[in-house]
């Protein structure tokens, strides 16, 4: 089992995070329907189904907020730097990605916490 990696050659570009016995099949299928030509950034062999499973969750997981739709992802620079360490098997460089995606999403998740305060303040003031 691979975890693969397909990009499509989009304005913008866009990645697809997915799992496949055969990569280059599951790429042939996928460019019947699409409009776009896509291209296989790379695969990542896996030990086991499980572990297919655990690696492609934790990407999804990781670039949420740059889903597209179903496993389709905005390739924007981070999940480009992701990509290219986990293809390079940079443990160190992607355990720093991670962490990095991880504090963004902390600082964003506090940003929309303090907007929802900020309205809910605003709601209440404005209430005769």
């Amino acid at each position: 089992m691979y975890v693969y990696f397909i990009r499509s050659n989009s304005r913008p570009p866009m990645l697809k995070i997915g799992r496949s016995d055969d990569p280059i099949h599951r790429m042939a299928e996928l460019q019947v329907g699409s409009p776009f030509e896509l291209e296989m950034v790379g695969t990542v062999k896996c030990r086991s189904q499980a572990h297919s499973v655990e690696m492609e969750s934790t990407a999804h997981r990781l670039f949420r907020g740059s889903a597209y739709r179903g496993e389709w992802f905005r390739y924007d620079q981070k999940l480009q730097d992701y990509v290219a360490a986990l293809l390079k098997g940079d443990a160190d460089s992607m355990r720093h990605n991670v962490h990095a995606l991880k504090v963004d999403r902390w600082f964003e998740r506090q940003e929309r916490r303090r907007a929802a305060k900020e309205a809910r303040r605003i709601a209440r003031e404005s209430q005769p």
